[in-house]
């Protein structure tokens, strides 16, 4: 395959989690396929840079900055993940198309706000959703057309998975972590958060110990990066009261965990929510069979196909069912296992799997003459908002303030352009004191600002006014001597 266009691929971060790792994948594929053409650009560096590095030049956001000029050279920017609003927003990109493949979902849609998918959305030409689960949630929420989305799951490189196992010096793992050769072992893996849920991996253990009859001893080992200490402090005291401190190993990140996640009979995935994550397959591929919720994301999607088990959403108790049932029938666990690994074998490996995503990007080049954005360039927050689902649509009530909010200040201007310069100020104000109203400091503060910079060509002192309230709720308190 050749291909003459070249490609900007955008990465949040560097970090050892799920777009990261399969941006890594696709671009290791492309390089080992030859003829595609691309630079990565990486907004915030981390434990992958050398990796990425030796696939391709790696640029920063500054480096466009000071270098408008070399965007020309991208015929597509492959933006990784809904987390780079801001980031494509600042690019000096012209009319380039914008590919965002997303691998979120509501939490990741709230979390990041509704303006940072506002932008994405503004600028993306055309989705690629990493299960059906997120594809459908881009329509229902945000109206994407169908057309506009194409679904590829997310893919493993089944072979490093192997390799950094067999490597892997499995007794020490063993004595290091106190988990005895004739241990149960069930293991979830994630960053330690609340939609990763830890703390509903150790109702599990806890249900699961406590039905627990064979002589064997239980492990249940949680592998990934700590993101919220005070949940940790939680776990680990809740662990305490409920007597789990020997069962319950808090791992931490590694750089390579297939190893110590090979030791372990099943992997039970937690999560509230998760769009389609690797550990998942490269428990799979491992001979781990999965048990996750019904209703979180796209786990469900890789059970029908034979990863795993799905139970009914946050069902901690029919989770603990599944599990048991496959540790106390070692020969169902064992074919369940074994067909696990072919399922992630033959559907969601990068050996399988990405060829598709190959032919969807050429095609995508192909078309990148004609491809535009959903929403022309000069299109205001408010008709993008008006396009979502009122009630689904990440901050909701923060939305619906800004609609409110952005017709008052259209109105006043108008006013303001009919000499009306009072009546203009007076409704400027109001948007404001509605929005106090709201009690909500989010609001408040992006109404502060707002105003401001709609009020300063009309009355310069008040606008100054409200600026100095937005940066006071800005500033952190002052802490009172001891």
């Amino acid at each position: 395959m050749s291909s003459p266009a070249k490609i900007l691929f955008v990465s949040h971060e560097a970090t050892r989690t799920g777009a990261p790792m399969f941006l890594l994948h696709l671009v290791r594929w492309l390089r080992a396929q030859g003829g595609w053409d691309f630079e990565i650009l990486i907004a915030k560096s981390g434990p992958l840079d050398d990796d990425f590095a030796q696939t391709a030049p790696v640029r920063t956001p500054e480096y466009f900055s000071k270098h408008p000029d070399l965007m020309a050279a991208f015929t597509l920017i492959y933006s990784n993940t809904v987390c780079n609003g801001s980031t494509i927003n600042a690019l000096p990109r012209g009319s380039i198309p914008v590919v965002t493949h997303v691998h979120e979902l509501d939490y990741g849609y709230d979390s990041l706000g509704a303006k940072n998918m506002a932008l994405v959305i503004a600028h993306s030409a055309h989705f690629i959703a990493c299960a059906d689960a997120v594809a459908d949630r881009l329509g229902s929420v945000f109206r994407i057309p169908t057309e506009r989305i194409s679904v590829h799951h997310e893919l493993i490189d089944v072979t490093a998975v192997e390799t950094n196992v067999a490597r892997g010096d499995l007794a020490a793992l063993r004595a290091r972590f106190d988990l005895p050769a004739d241990a149960a072992i069930l293991a979830g893996c994630g960053t330690f958060d609340m939609r990763k849920a830890p703390d509903l991996f150790l109702q599990l253990a806890a249900r699961i110990r406590d039905r627990w009859t064979s002589p064997r001893p239980l492990r249940f080992v949680w592998i990934g990066r700590m993101n919220v200490p005070e949940l940790g402090k939680i776990v680990r005291h809740d662990s305490r009261r409920l007597g789990l401190e020997k069962e319950l190993k808090l791992i931490g990140e590694l750089s390579e965990p297939h190893a110590l996640l090979s030791l372990a009979d099943l992997f039970c995935l937690t999560s509230r929510e998760d769009p389609f994550p690797l550990a998942m397959l490269e428990a799979g591929a491992m001979g781990k069979p999965v048990v996750c919720f019904d209703r979180a994301g796209g786990g469900p999607e890789y059970c029908a196909a034979g990863g795993g088990i799905a139970v009914p959403f946050l069902n901690i108790e029919a989770m603990a069912d599944a599990c048991l049932h496959w540790l106390n029938q070692p020969d169902t666990l064992a074919r369940d296992g074994a067909r696990a690994a072919t399922t992630v074998r033959e559907r969601f490996s990068v050996q399988i799997g990405m060829p598709a995503l190959g032919t969807t990007l050429q095609s995508l080049l192909g078309q990148a003459a004609t491809l535009s954005p959903l929403f022309a360039a000069d299109s205001d927050l408010a008709d993008i908002y008006a396009n979502w689902d009122d009630v689904q649509a990440p901050q909701a009530e923060a939305v619906a303030a800004y609609v409110e909010r952005s017709a008052r200040l259209k109105q006043a201007e108008q006013l303001a352009r009919q000499g009306r310069r009072a009546d203009a100020i007076k409704l400027m104000l109001q948007a404001v004191n509605v929005d106090i109203a709201r009690k909500d400091a989010h609001i408040l503060l992006e109404s502060l600002r707002e105003v401001s910079q709609r009020l300063a060509p009309i009355e310069p002192r008040q606008a100054a006014y409200l600026r100095e309230k937005a940066e006071a709720m800005l500033r952190p308190p002052l802490r009172k001597a001891a």
